[in-house]
Order: structure tokens, then sequence, then C-alpha cells
């Protein structure tokens, strides 16, 4: 009878052991990454490293959630006038948040490239730079196109050549802003006037002789010694001699010795 007992016990035994469901698998730990970039204004990149060889490229504020625990690390971009945080790295727990903050300093690099560029080139405009920085100090003038190195940053203006006879758009200067470690292009286009008809013909850059020489018949002493002159830019020439009434258009002037001629 004892041994009737015993394999009875040993039978429930057996059975409540096997009868019922398998234990459900736990769920693997997590927490949440929150990545702050200040100021807001900043677009900043940045790149999130984590356990099981986990990379993340976000940008701005993110939050992560659902992340393995483990060792993140984040690097920050570098933005141009700012100085980007260090990199940063914590441990998340189970269950648990973790949070980076990179702030950017604004850090402008001190100079910055002008390029100046008057149209059309054969004009050889004249300019004028100024630079508020150094209250005079910087400022600078030229013809022509011109690339400057080392302008100081921050607002600037540059004044252009009045041309007689050629207009270029008003008010004959332009106000504009250099941003540290970057080109500012300050352009202008002159337009000729139409002070009267007349035809013009391209004259390219190159050398030619002038004046007479000596043994030439009827020629006098201002047209010597015959010489070589070279034009280092094309111009334009009229065809026809300028007549005075068309040069004080232009000019306001008649320095003619011979006044009362406009024809």
């Amino acid at each position: 009878m004892r041994y009737v007992l015993l394999l009875a016990l040993l039978a429930t035994v057996l059975l409540a052991g096997c009868g019922g469901d398998d234990p459900a698998t736990p769920e693997p730990s997590t927490g949440v990454v929150i990545v702050q970039v200040d100021p807001g204004t900043v677009d900043a990149d940045w790149t999130l490293e984590g356990p099981n060889s986990y990379t993340y490229q976000g940008s701005g504020d993110e939050r992560l959630t659902g992340r393995a625990v483990g060792e993140y690390a984040i690097s920050w971009t570098d933005i141009l006038n700012y100085a980007e945080p260090f990199p940063m790295s914590q441990d998340l727990a189970a269950d648990d948040s973790i949070t980076f903050t990179g702030i950017y300093t604004y850090a402008p690099e001190p100079t910055g490239t002008v390029t100046i560029d008057p149209e059309p080139d054969l004009l050889n405009v004249g300019w004028v730079l100024k630079v508020v920085a150094g209250g005079g100090e910087n400022d600078r003038s030229g013809f022509g196109n011109r690339t400057l190195e080392g302008v100081p940053s921050g607002p600037l203006t540059v004044e252009w050549e009045a041309i007689p006879g050629w207009t270029n758009s008003t008010p004959g200067y332009e106000d504009a802003v250099l941003v540290g470690g970057t080109t500012l292009d300050l352009a202008v286009t002159y337009t000729l006037l139409p002070a009267w008809p007349r035809e013009e013909v391209y004259v390219p850059a190159g050398s030619f002789m002038i004046g007479s020489p000596d043994t030439e018949p009827g020629a006098v002493a201002d047209e010597w010694p015959r010489h070589e002159v070279t034009l280092t830019r094309p111009i334009y020439v009229a065809k026809t001699e300028v007549t005075q009434a068309q040069y004080e258009a232009v000019m306001g002037t008649n320095p003619s010795r011979h006044c009362g001629c406009p024809d």
C-alpha cells in the first residue's frame, strides 16, 4: 500500500510539472536616448554610437526610444563660425534615459575674402572698400577686378567710381556683411548712356606703332619719335571724331580752344 501511494504522489508531481505552459521570454532591457542642440537655430548634425555596433546619424533635437542598455557616445559636426561641443559618452540603464546636450558657441573667423568685379573690364573702374571694423584703418581702394584677402568680418560698403557717359546701379554703392571664413562677391555692371547716336568699333588688346618717322615729309616735332604703344585691355572707339557738342553732353565742359563749333 505504501508503494502505491508513493507512485501516485510521483505521478502527480510529474503531471504538475509538464501540464502548464513554458514561462514567457523576458523582454530585452531598453531605455531612451535624448539629444538636444543649443541654440536651436543651429542646424547641427551628430553621430551616435552604442552597443552591438549601433550607429545613428541625426540632426537637431531627437528622442530615441527602445535603445539597448550600455555605453553610448556622441560626436558633433563642425559648423562654420561656431565652436562645436566636445564628444561625449554616457551609460544607459534599463528603463532609464540619458541626455546629450551639444552647446555650440558663436566664434566667427576674424577675417574673410572680398572679390571686386565691376563690368565691363575695359572701364577699369575705381572703387573704395570701407570696412566698419577698425574705424577706417582697414579701408582699401583700387581699380578693376581684385580679390582682397584678410578683410575683417562684419559690415562693409563698396563705393563705385562715377564714369562719365556710363551709369551703374543706383545709388553707386553697395552695403554688405562679410562672414568670417567665407568669400563675399561684390559686382556692378556699367551701362553706356545713349548720349547721342554713334557707332563704335571694338579694339582688342595688343601693340601698334604710333608717330611719324623723322624723315617723313610734313611731320612735326610732336609726332616724334615713332614708338610702340601697348593696349593692355580692349577698348571701344567711336568710328568718327567726337564733336564739341557730344563731348559737352557727357563731360559737362568744353575745353576746346575753338568754341562755338558744336558740330
